[in-house]
């Protein structure tokens, strides 16, 4: 988020936020942010694992795109493409 931490005080409801960036895919972008701020630190448990285990899969979905792209990759140096 170029650096700038975005202030807790200005959020109204995590659970509102979180069903926003997650209809528009932007749940772990926000999670960072979040997290740099300590919006996290009086929310309710619930409602941080909901944000976490978003972040957590776009991890995991990362991490296998990546392992995937490098198979790829293999395939094509060793066929020439």
């Amino acid at each position: 988020m170029n650096g700038i931490r975005p202030d807790p005080n200005n959020i109204d409801d995590l659970k509102e936020l979180y069903n926003f960036c997650n209809f528009h895919s932007l749940t772990a972008m926000f999670c960072a942010a979040l997290e740099s701020a300590d919006a996290f630190a009086e929310a309710d448990p619930e409602v941080v694992h909901l944000w976490k285990e978003a972040e957590n899969k776009s991890i995991r979905k990362t991490m296998l795109m990546d392992a995937e792209r490098r198979e790829i990759e293999k395939y094509f140096d060793q066929n020439g493409i």
